[in-house]
């Protein structure tokens, strides 16, 4: 690629990158120099010096080989990653509050609060911003001294 029909920023060619299953837009590199030609960028693998639009809510920023495009945030590779992680802590913190659900519970545990948290843990996915900008629900108070 000649570096006249490119924009430079500090005499360095900028890269847009994308992911190479879902060509989803993942950030910007600096591209290196050929080392057989000083005036040719080598251009990395999975990315282009096609400079992308602004990005836009509830949109992913999608190249096509030619240009950048926009699919729905809730079908990106992006949402799904995050969905699987947030369910996955999800699932731990519940694994891990297990316990407070047995009968056999000592008495400083107020195992109603705990059914509290363990349905908001559950009902996590429903909220509407849900896994993008959301909290995790705070572990209940024991009655009296005894763990959390």
């Amino acid at each position: 690629m000649s570096n006249k029909k490119v924009l430079l920023h500090e005499g360095r060619l900028v890269v847009y990158c994308y992911d190479a299953d879902s060509f989803e837009y993942t950030g910007k590199d600096i591209a290196d120099t050929s080392p057989l030609d000083p005036d040719e960028f080598l251009i990395p693998a999975n990315s282009t010096a096609v400079k992308p639009p602004e990005v836009k809510k509830g949109k992913v920023l999608v190249f096509n080989g030619k240009k950048w495009g926009y699919t729905e945030l809730k079908k990106s590779k992006q949402y799904n990653v995050l969905s699987i992680h947030a369910r996955e802590h999800r699932n731990t913190l519940l694994a891990q509050s297990d316990w407070t659900q047995g009968l056999d519970v000592p008495e400083y545990v107020d195992r109603k609060a705990w059914r509290r948290y363990r349905q908001e843990l559950r009902d996590i996915t429903t909220h509407p911003e849900f896994p993008l900008n959301f909290t995790f629900p705070d572990q209940p108070k024991n009655k009296k001294n005894g763990k959390n």
